[in-house]
């Protein structure tokens, strides 16, 4: 006897905002095809774009490779079909359903960005989770994708509080609502959600309605820390409105509300910068030395129509001395930060991309930072005085008064680091690692961070580093039992008039704080912070 047929069957759903009319949604590469035909339809009671066609190709990619190796022609090509079908949602918005390649046929500046993990969220059972992709919040944008066959719950996915973000998720949940005559179905969702639909007008039309209401309830309990950061790069109405804010900061007297941030990840196991050059601002200056500050970069840009073209254009490289670039050009938009609301929503700009946050999110970050900054190391540091013009004269300094050793800028050479890491600015003779750092602004804040995680990290998990350090100790006439297998402490000292606070940290900073505390400290090893005086 025949299997009976389900009433419903997985589709790939698109949510469309901001659309002018259903045709705006469609390329115009597929409009103007002629393989393409494009009808008006209606679905049930409401209006509907059927475009449908298919994707030919005289010659199969591989068909020169194959000659190649045989000298035998293969005159085979390709055929593929796709299909769209595009349902009016309210006055400006519209229901995407695409059928086989049909995906590539949706503008996708008009797709409501991560739509479809916000319903799998909602539907998904906590404790039946089968796949979480996920990004790290830096400039290395570093993927990764853990699957759990039978199912599994969120912590069993190592998915971190801060400093992640999901992209996508697969899981088994409730149909409840739903035309799916099974209690349990699987969805995947990340921008699209792929879920069990009906197959009659009414029945999807159904499903459309009810998938409407379940983005208004709230994520079950355990899963809403999947959405409280999420990257937008669409629709582009909304990203021009950010775009527009952000060139209003940079054109604006005073660079409200921009702060500067620091790339590390692009810098790698390079030596410390100490010059730097701006590329495409219109300057001649060449190699300068120092390190960039916010003035050197929004300074080109005060006197153009459109900043954040010009932003586009700018690049920063870096230099160890006036002569050896310790860096490939670094886009410019990855120096920025810059936070703003709208609609009632926190966004945020950071390594050239825009995020939008969750409140809830920001001020739990913002009480781990506080917490972090309350942990101070007893007794102070010295002052730092007009006489010590650099940071190297200050550690030199630092570690004659504490009875340390000073190791700022000797890198410790490792297979992991080949180009070395700085272990610390100044080691103590219990073992302590300090790291310094001065500061005009608190924009440094996650290149210090970011330097005491890598030390920690590398120095309680890798024999060679340990031994490489304690070879570095004894050559500048050190004593090498000062470096422990595990380092006592770290901290993180930072100088500046003004004692720098979690607060004026821009949030991608907090955020760098609290990863790099919640590893290191993971490891056994307590994190101190140490403000340094600094007086005229």
């Amino acid at each position: 006897m025949p299997r009976e047929r389900s009433n419903t069957t997985p589709r790939t759903l698109y949510r469309l905002v901001d659309l002018p009319d259903l045709h705006a949604a469609v390329r115009d590469r597929y409009t103007d095809d002629l393989e393409f035909e494009t009808t008006t339809v209606t679905v049930g009671d409401r209006e509907g774009l059927l475009v449908f066609g298919v994707m030919a190709t005289p010659e199969a990619k591989w068909a020169q490779d194959v000659h190649s190796l045989t000298q035998v022609v293969t005159p085979i090509g390709n055929i593929t079909a796709a299909a769209a079908l595009l349902i009016r949602r309210g006055e400006d918005g519209a229901w995407a359903l695409t059928f086989g390649m049909g995906f590539q046929l949706i503008d996708q500046s008009y797709v409501d960005a991560s739509f479809g993990q916000r319903v799998a969220i909602r539907v998904a059972d906590p404790g039946k989770i089968s796949s979480v992709t996920r990004s790290a919040v830096d400039s290395r944008a570093q993927v990764a994708r853990v699957t759990v066959p039978n199912g599994d719950g969120l912590n069993g996915f190592g998915f971190e509080a801060f400093g992640e973000m999901a992209t996508r998720l697969v899981a088994r949940g409730t149909s409840a609502g739903l035309s799916a005559k099974k209690d349990v179905i699987a969805v995947r969702g990340a921008d699209a959600l792929n879920i069990p639909l009906g197959r009659t007008p009414a029945e999807l039309l159904s499903d459309l309605d009810h998938i409407e209401m379940i983005l208004t309830q709230q994520p079950p309990i355990g899963l809403g820390v999947l959405e409280q950061l999420v990257p937008i790069s669409k629709p582009r109405t909304l990203v021009r409105e950010l775009e527009d804010l952000l060139a209003a900061a940079l054109a604006g007297p005073e660079g409200k509300q921009l702060g500067l941030a620091w790339p590390f990840e692009q810098i790698g196991d390079n030596e410390p910068p100490t010059h730097f050059k701006l590329v495409g601002g219109g300057s001649r200056k060449g190699i300068r030395e120092g390190l960039p500050l916010l003035d050197d970069l929004i300074t080109p840009l005060k006197q153009t129509r459109d900043p954040v073209a010009k932003l586009k254009g700018m690049s920063v490289q870096l230099f160890s001395g006036d002569e050896d670039a310790i860096s490939a050009q670094i886009a410019a938009r990855k120096w920025l930060a810059f936070e703003t609301g709208l609609n009632g929503k926190r966004y945020c700009f950071f390594g050239g991309r825009w995020f939008q946050m969750d409140a809830r999110y920001a001020e739990r970050l913002l009480e781990l930072a506080e917490s972090i900054f309350r942990k101070q190391l007893d007794p102070p540091l010295p002052p730092w005085t007009q006489q010590f013009k650099e940071e190297k004269d200050y550690n030199q300094y630092l570690a004659s008064q504490l009875g340390g050793l000073c190791l700022d800028r000797k890198l410790v050479m490792t297979d992991a680091h080949p180009r070395g890491f700085e272990a610390c600015d100044v080691l103590l003779d219990d073992g302590t690692l300090v790291h310094v750092k001065k500061f005009v602004t608190s924009a440094p804040a996650s290149h210090l961070f970011a330097q005491a995680y890598v030390s920690t990290d590398s120095l309680v998990r890798d024999e060679q580093a340990l031994s490489a350090l304690r070879r570095k100790v004894e050559s500048l006439g050190g004593d090498p039992t000062w470096v422990k297998d595990r380092p006592p402490r770290v901290v993180l000292a930072m100088a500046r008039e003004k004692p720098v606070t979690a607060r004026e940290l821009f949030t991608f900073s907090r955020v760098n704080l609290v990863r790099a505390a919640q590893d290191i400290e993971s490891r056994n090893v307590p994190l101190f912070v140490a403000p340094i005086a600094v007086t005229r």
